[in-house]
């Protein structure tokens, strides 16, 4: 993935216009793996591809922002918490646990393991 201030290309409409949609979608792990920044939360819309590990993480910190106050008034302080996830995540989830820490005062293990169901790649 070459180094490039844009994160793929827009959709032109038919009147010539720029249309909200990306014409190029990547997963959270090709920024990882191209030590490049995720793109801002605005980037993914709505998150229809979060399923697909594009905006995964962003979306992860935004429902984490949305639960804030729930998450400060709970006590969460000093519990021990595992996150269990797949290969691709594994190096992006600490973003997310960083941000949980921040909330709660918890510790989160991340707990990368293989998917086997579908056979080992």
């Amino acid at each position: 993935m070459p180094r490039c201030a844009c994160h793929g290309r827009r959709l032109r409409g038919a009147g010539g216009g720029r249309s909200r949609r990306a014409l190029v979608l990547r997963a959270d792990d090709l920024y990882l793996q191209a030590d490049m920044p995720l793109p801002p939360t605005e980037w993914y819309g709505d998150f229809d591809q979060r399923e697909n590990g594009v905006g995964a993480v962003r979306y992860l910190q935004t429902r984490i922002q949305a639960a804030r106050q729930a998450l400060e008034s709970e006590r969460w302080r000093d519990k021990r918490i595992g996150i269990v996830t797949g290969k691709a995540m594994g190096p992006l989830l600490p973003q997310v646990a960083a941000d949980l820490t921040a909330l709660t005062g918890a510790h989160f293990e991340i707990l990368t393991l293989e998917n086997t169901c579908s056979g080992r790649r």
